[in-house]
């Protein structure tokens, strides 16, 4: 596996194993009219215009706390995007930076945005097994049936890289999703 080989994190191996590229192919296509009830992957959406966008992505990419709060009240907006579509809330979610992925939720950031692959903050935390800032995400609304553009749920991610805890957290989600009580599962 060339993730191993050259040492990446958890997180790329896994979606290596999945199949995720580079490529351009492995963009999502863009969503139709008719399918607006859905997020809109990164690869449709325009990039934000945001001087203080690459700062914020950074800081929450590096776990810094305090440049993200600091961002935040200067106005950077919490759902800005690297070039592959990575927003600030799926790379603290990759990274465990639970008190980060807290503030930027409170700040609006979107659980459900995708990278240009298709991936969530909740397919990423789940991916790397990190059951508590994935049980943030579902408080706060992050959708468990999304799909990568490889086709590819959290659950999906949580069950490929064996995080147990991960995949009954978003079982449990997609059980009460469709409503079907607690003491029946």
């Amino acid at each position: 596996n060339r993730a191993q080989e050259n040492n990446f994190p958890l997180i790329l191996q896994a979606l290596t194993n999945a199949g995720a590229t580079s490529e351009k192919s492995a963009a999502p296509k863009p969503q139709t009219p008719a399918d607006s009830s859905k997020p809109t992957p990164a690869a449709a959406q325009k990039p934000v215009d945001n001087s203080n966008a690459k700062a914020l992505i950074e800081a929450a990419n590096g776990g810094d706390i305090a440049q993200v709060r600091s961002l935040l009240s200067a106005g950077a907006d919490s759902n800005s995007r690297n070039e592959k579509g990575y927003t600030p809330l799926m790379l603290a979610a990759a990274s465990n930076y639970i008190e980060i992925v807290r503030l930027l939720l409170d700040k609006g950031a979107d659980p459900n945005l995708q990278s240009v692959p298709g991936y969530t903050a909740l397919m990423l935390a789940t991916a790397e097994g990190h059951d508590s800032i994935a049980r943030v995400l579902l408080e706060r609304g992050a959708n468990v049936k999304l799909k990568s553009a490889n086709g590819k749920t959290a659950l999906d991610f949580a069950q490929m890289a064996k995080h147990r805890n991960s995949a009954e957290l978003i079982t449990e989600a997609l059980r009460r999703s469709q409503g079907v009580p607690r003491g029946q599962w």
